[in-house]
């Protein structure tokens, strides 16, 4: 709910872009987008009953390992806005490494944890097509997502390239 918040009032523009509270603003969404993965992780662990469900284990375990993600991923934007600690707004790489890999691989391993635990303990393979039908959507909406970016930047390459080609084949 707050993750849907904090998009819903950046990408709205309640908050402008060049505010003061526009880094945290960010810096929270991409905190809870972090822990939100993490989360994920740590309940496809429940399945395979390393631990209880609702358990006080259980609970804390998922409570401070979100928190302790949130935070890193907080700290890691909020350097990145403002240019502390060697990360600045034109070297993203931390940010990139603590948002974007760490989550997906948390993602990708949740999703073949669940794979795993329906094809052994379950005689129904239905829940296979769920999983398939919601990685399918994740993946095309992160495509649709950054992907038109990249694809003006490449269109805009392959034109330069066809121009240049047209004009040596001219010669």
């Amino acid at each position: 709910m707050g993750l849907t918040c904090a998009s819903l009032i950046l990408d709205s523009g309640v908050i402008p872009v060049g505010s003061d509270a526009y880094p945290y603003f960010v810096a929270v969404q991409n905190g809870l987008t972090s822990a939100l993965a993490v989360c994920l992780l740590i309940n496809g662990f429940v399945g395979f009953q390393l631990y209880e469900d609702g358990t006080t284990l259980s609970v804390w375990l998922l409570r401070l390992v979100s928190f302790a993600f949130f935070v890193i991923t907080f700290m890691v934007s909020l350097a990145t806005f403002k240019t502390w600690a060697g990360l600045s707004p034109t070297h993203t790489l931390g940010l990139f490494v603590v948002l974007y890999l760490v989550s997906g691989i948390a993602l990708a391993v949740y999703i073949i944890m669940q794979i795993i635990l329906v094809v052994n303990t379950l005689e129904d393979r239905w829940p296979l097509g769920d999983i398939a039908f919601g990685t399918f959507f994740l993946i095309i909406g992160q495509v649709i997502l950054i992907g038109t970016q990249s694809l003006v930047k490449i269109s805009n390459s392959l034109s330069a390239l066809s121009n240049t080609t047209g004009k040596l084949r001219n010669l």
